[in-house]
């Protein structure tokens, strides 16, 4: 796992981000921090709760129901790659 902090051009991303979407209900200057540092790091999958906030912002979210969606095994090998970031 690694901790990112953001610099001064993610917060100048962040900051147009955030005027672009200030309209938008629910959408924080701490969701377009997170909007400008996955483009920033090519990351393209957000795992969070909060998906009418970032629809159509970032490309894929993973939300809700994602880990009832997935095989036993699939389930069972992400449960195992967590518990290992855990322990570290």
């Amino acid at each position: 796992m690694h901790i990112i902090c953001a610099d001064e051009n993610i917060e100048k991303e962040a900051f147009d981000i955030f005027k672009e979407n200030i309209k938008r209900k629910g959408f924080s200057y701490t969701d377009a921090v997170t909007v400008a540092t996955m483009r920033t790091l090519e990351i393209s999958n957000l795992l969070t709760f909060d998906i009418m906030s970032f629809a159509g912002i970032v490309p894929n979210i993973i939300g809700p129901g994602y880990m009832a969606s997935l095989s036993e095994d699939e389930r069972r090998r992400i449960l195992s790659l967590a518990s290992e970031i855990e322990q570290k």
